[in-house]
């Protein structure tokens, strides 16, 4: 990815693709009594979320969440294209899991 291009567009807000995942932890349907912790059932649903580009280097693009405030710091290597209007298209696929954003290589 070209970061200079990239530099252009800091504090425009972009939809990213592929979509985030969101992490949801739900009680399940049937619940058991026990002296121990509930177990949550986990499930993970596509999000449209906008995030800003917060920044743009040699080493990589941080973004933000505008809903959530998550944010991440993507090594340049790790977004493939900007695209008019406002696309940012990943090599990765990001997930918000609580507090943290993970992000697993996609081929």
């Amino acid at each position: 990815m070209n970061t200079e291009y990239l530099k252009q567009n800091v504090g425009q807000q972009v939809w990213l693709r592929p979509l985030v995942l969101l992490v949801t932890r739900k009680l399940p349907d049937i619940a058991v009594l026990s002296t121990g912790e509930p177990i949550y059932k986990t499930e993970t649903e596509d999000t449209n979320f906008r995030w800003t580009i917060e920044s743009v280097s040699k080493e990589g693009v941080t973004l933000r969440c505008s809903f959530t405030d998550h944010r991440i710091t993507l090594s340049a290597d790790n977004v493939r294209e900007y695209r008019k209007p406002d696309f940012l298209l990943l090599k990765c696929q990001l997930t918000l899991d609580g507090d943290k954003v993970l992000m697993e290589p996609r081929g």
